[in-house]
């Protein structure tokens, strides 16, 4: 199996465990349960969409990294257009920005700036800037990355199996933005959201 999505799995395990917990409670909880079925919800809410952030990036990284190498086993002038702009773009403008959530000065971005420009020297593909997934993995950041590869229509291509598998017809896009604004309720308000997510809203 690969790594990534066994690692995806296991945490899924983990969130899935919370969730048989609070199956044990009534639904909706008497009072005296109440706050112990708010944490299981919003602890089950938290682990899915921060394990399915984790997989994007190490999924999208696991398999752009067998393009990688010195030499490269396929040349970034190689792969299709799209790929190409995705990587160039990604590379380039990351290692300009800098890291993430932090501030440096242009100086201190300097030895990432000749990396990036040297990786595309040599005709390579930049995984990890491509992999990177935002801290928002609701559908529009997801299409993005998708795009980026050259799969600009996934949930139109995942829906079906996706409906075979719960039984009934739903839109991936929309079922996947509800999670993430609930996830973002309980990471940003905490006990206030927590029981605004309700037991249906945790399955399928």
């Amino acid at each position: 199996m690969p790594p990534a999505l066994d690692e995806f799995r296991a945490s899924l395990e983990i969130a899935q465990a919370l969730l048989n917990l609070e199956a044990a409670h009534e639904d909706p909880p008497p009072l005296e349960f109440e706050s112990i079925v708010k944490g299981l919800r919003g602890g089950a809410t938290v682990l899915m969409v921060a394990a399915f952030e984790e997989y994007l990036s190490a999924m999208f990284r696991e398999h752009l990294d067998r393009l990688d190498g010195v030499p490269p086993p396929v040349a970034l002038s190689g792969l299709p257009d799209i790929m190409q702009v995705t990587s160039i773009f990604t590379s380039l403008n990351r290692a300009l920005a800098g890291p993430r959530y932090t501030e440096t000065e242009k100086k201190d971005r300097l030895q990432g700036i000749h990396a990036a420009a040297q990786r595309l020297a040599e005709d390579r593909v930049d995984p990890s800037s491509m992999s990177e997934a935002a801290n928002n993995p609701d559908a529009k950041s997801v299409t993005a990355l998708f795009k980026g590869i050259g799969r600009s229509k996934i949930f139109e291509d995942v829906t079906p199996k996706y409906e075979t598998k719960v039984g009934h017809v739903t839109n991936v896009g929309d079922r996947l933005n509800s999670i993430v604004l609930k996830r973002h309720g309980v990471a940003h308000t905490g006990a206030k959201d927590a029981l605004n997510i309700g037991r249906k809203d945790l399955v399928s």
